[in-house]
């Protein structure tokens, strides 16, 4: 029995310093991508998603614009066996002459990156970072320098001007399911000129209004296009249809 349990005991250590080891060489990795960036005048950071905790943006940061990029989470955090870690490690890291960011990383370098540049980015926009980040990349957003989402020209009260126009119901159109509201969910992508293309149903209670809401949609005038780090971009775009739903009197 105590030879078992000795056993356990050495290899639970040998799995804390595999883990350590390990952990080491991602911050490395995430030093070695800051100092890289930094001697070419580009800040970076990863801000973790406010509406799904899987996902970060990777904001690049130069004097003139930001970028931002969507990650994942790697698999490192799933398997972290002594082979599939080497395997991870070699393939993003160490094989890697130019060390700079890769899309794919696991929560220990992000943590790690973070870090790294915090006190660069502090010194730069003279507050903490991390903590006003949302308003700093708001400024840049507004001086046309950051990501910009896709407009209807004129704004949602136009938008809203042109579905009432352009949208007429039959009277008992009605949602198939206990919802007291009319929704149907068309996606699109708007391209760098503004124009749509590539229209797909994705959600919809109500089957009679479909064809409706799809003419609605063939009439739009060209969006105001997304822009990303100030330059147009095409995006997919979600247009959402929604109409309360009265029930008649009978």
């Amino acid at each position: 029995m105590l030879k078992k349990i000795a056993f356990i005991l050495s290899f639970v250590c040998l799995l804390n310093n595999f883990s350590k080891a390990q952990n080491d060489a991602i911050c490395k990795a995430a030093t070695d991508s800051m100092n890289a960036q930094f001697k070419r005048g580009e800040f970076g950071c990863y801000l973790q998603s406010k509406t799904n905790t899987n996902l970060y943006n990777y904001i690049k940061i130069n004097k003139d614009v930001y970028k931002k990029t969507m990650v994942r989470m790697s698999s490192i955090n799933k398997d972290t066996s002594k082979i599939a870690a080497k395997k991870i490690l070699n393939e993003y890291y160490q094989d890697k002459a130019d060390k700079t960011q890769p899309l794919d990383t696991s929560n220990e370098y992000k943590k790690c990156y973070n870090k790294a540049f915090q006190p660069k980015l502090d010194s730069v926009f003279k507050c903490d970072f991390f903590r006003k980040a949302d308003s700093i990349l708001r400024v840049y957003d507004k001086q046309g320098k950051g990501y910009g989402n896709v407009e209807f020209p004129g704004g949602p009260s136009a938008l809203q001007k042109f579905l009432n126009k352009n949208v007429v119901l039959p009277k008992d159109a009605k949602p198939s399911d206990s919802d007291k509201m009319i929704r149907v969910y068309y996606s699109f992508y708007v391209d760098t000129k503004g124009d749509i293309s590539e229209i797909n149903l994705m959600k919809s209670n109500c089957k009679e209004c479909e064809s409706i809401v799809l003419e609605a949609i063939h009439k739009l005038p060209p969006f105001l296009p997304a822009t990303d780090a100030g330059k147009p971009k095409k995006v997919k775009y979600i247009f959402p249809y929604t109409k309360t739903y009265t029930k008649p009197k009978e």
